[in-house]
């Protein structure tokens, strides 16, 4: 699986915009085949959190943002201590290196994961469709995986930049191109300036039992303007073995819903699937 068995390379997508900006290949076209593909308006639905007040301990946004996970998956956070001019650093750094010759970023192909392009990692197979985007992975804690060969020299401050903003959130361009599965269709996001979305992801759901929900998400691509994404996870070592923990099983859930598996094994799985699983329940086959 990955990187180890596929011998083709993935074309850049910013010198295929470049070459032919009115051609997308055949590889890269995704078609929706959603029973329910209905789109809704924009939201102003989606719960906003305020950071702050969560950590001052307070009980009302608490509870919201307690109700945020188990009925929505996803939110977004205000007022999250991250300063304004560091995400301006981070968005303005990355549109720097993005800009750079293809010949300066190929310096940083992508290798166990990180560094520049697609990640050779996540392919499975020479027909596997692709996602319409060039990705910087690189890992930032514990420090043991960081592999500082992997980043790039330039522009100067981009090490710098990264470093500081590494949070484990995640900040889109104000651009409305982020939608989540909701009531059986597709809800748009309109990003809140300098606010940063969560979404929980699928350890979480493991963890809790089901309560918290591992949210279904995707990104369409606008044809008009280029979108930056800032993506930060946080995930467990390889070897973390996830079953729901003990103590979210209780007289209203009263029997663990998920198969205990290693962090590696799970993630291995959903690859071999295309990322189309959700968690492994124990009614499932």
């Amino acid at each position: 699986m990955g990187s180890e068995e596929m011998t083709t390379s993935v074309e850049n997508v910013q010198e295929m915009v470049r070459k032919n900006p009115s051609s997308v290949p055949e590889r890269f076209l995704i078609i929706n085949n959603d029973d329910n593909p209905n789109i809704s308006p924009v939201s102003s639905d989606v719960p906003v959190i305020d950071l702050s007040s969560v950590c001052d301990g307070n009980e009302d946004e608490i509870k919201k943002l307690d109700c945020a996970c188990a009925d929505w998956g996803f939110f977004q956070i205000i007022n999250h201590g991250i300063a304004e001019e560091v995400l301006h650093g981070m968005k303005n750094t990355a549109a720097e290196f993005f800009k750079l010759p293809l010949e300066e970023k190929n310096k940083y192909p992508p290798k166990d994961i990180q560094g520049y392009g697609q990640a050779q990692s996540f392919l499975t197979s020479k027909e596997q469709k692709l996602d319409w985007e060039d990705v910087l992975m690189l890992f930032i804690y514990p420090l043991s995986y960081r592999k500082l060969d992997y980043w790039p020299t330039s522009p100067p401050e981009l090490k710098d930049v990264i470093q500081t903003y590494s949070a484990e959130v995640h900040k889109d361009d104000d651009i409305t191109a982020l939608q989540i599965r909701r009531d059986d269709g597709w809800l748009p996001i309109k990003p809140i300036p300098n606010a940063l979305v969560v979404n929980i992801g699928d350890v979480i759901e493991i963890w809790s039992n089901g309560k918290y929900r591992s949210i279904e998400h995707r990104a369409i691509t606008n044809k008009y303007k280029a979108r930056t994404s800032f993506a930060s996870f946080l995930t467990p070592t390889p070897d973390v073995e996830l079953e729901p923990l003990d103590q979210m099983v209780n007289p209203l859930n009263p029997q663990k819903l998920y198969k205990k598996i290693k962090y590696y094994d799970y993630v291995s799985g959903s690859l071999e699937k295309k990322l189309e699983t959700k968690p492994l329940r124990k009614d499932a086959n």
